[in-house]
């Protein structure tokens, strides 16, 4: 069964990368940046909706702002991502967020849950988790998502890696998704997003594409605006999650090809 999706999922690859244009044939390094946490703050999302450019959006199923956000992320033609809630190591009292999976629902539930939050944001072009410090550390109920997830053509899973035990990855990758993971937050601590955007630079000039995730935050959006023109003078694109996607899988296909590895085991 694996075997087969990830036969599959490798044909698929084949053809998005032969059909993509524009961007993709771009030379030179490039960065993708998802804003999270779309949908509770409406004002907040308006402004980060508005900012010029491919960024991508993860929007939170069952909020206020959701479909708003939906909806305007579509007519602008850019990337939406599903930012599916997961229960964190310390809940500190905080309410959870609606759609929230946790480790200690059903097989039953935990699978419904997973199928109403896609369902709530539709058209969307892969999962990225809320949180989910605890969950994403948990072999069992990862494989218990990925198999749904799976079940999804053309949807890919994107590790925000909030802790440093998460599996979320590897157990996509067992299922035949095509992957990747957050490699800068480039406000996790407000007073850094400077160092941080200069290591998304960094980042993405050494490996040719780098991953920065941000949020709705009226510092952020501000300076993500101001600084846009720095990526340029440094020599770095910025591009949808999905391009990031194809270039990442391109370099991955290449790298199996040269060393002769049959990419299907």
């Amino acid at each position: 069964m694996l075997k087969t999706q990830r036969m599959y999922r490798s044909a698929l690859l084949i053809v998005l990368l032969l059909s993509s244009t524009g961007q993709a044939s771009q030379d030179g390094p490039a960065v993708a940046i998802i804003i999270d946490d779309i949908g509770y703050r409406i004002h907040a999302d308006r402004q980060a909706l508005a900012l010029p450019g491919p960024f991508s959006y993860a929007v939170l199923p069952h909020t206020p702002g959701a479909d708003e956000a939906i909806h305007s992320v579509r007519e602008s033609n850019r990337d939406l991502i599903l930012h599916m809630p997961m229960e964190k190591l310390h809940p500190q009292n905080k309410a959870e967020v609606p759609g929230t999976l946790r480790q200690d629902m059903s097989q039953a539930r935990y699978i419904r849950t997973i199928h109403r939050n896609i369902a709530a944001v539709p058209d969307i072009i892969a999962v990225n988790n809320h949180e989910g410090s605890r969950l994403t550390a948990n072999t069992e109920r990862m494989r218990w998502l990925m198999k749904e997830l799976a079940s999804y053509p053309h949807l890919a899973f994107i590790d925000s890696r909030t802790t440093r035990h998460t599996v979320a990855l590897s157990t996509a990758r067992q299922y035949g998704l095509v992957t990747t993971h957050r490699d800068v937050f480039l406000d996790h601590e407000p007073e850094k997003i400077q160092d941080q955007f200069d290591l998304l630079i960094e980042t993405a000039k050494r490996n040719g594409t780098a991953l920065g995730v941000a949020h709705p935050h009226k510092e952020t959006i501000r300076y993500l605006r101001s600084q846009l023109p720095a990526l340029e003078q440094h020599g770095v694109h910025l591009i949808p999650v999905s391009e990031l996607l194809k270039r990442q899988q391109s370099v991955k296909t290449g790298r199996t090809h040269a060393k002769g590895i049959d990419s299907t085991r």
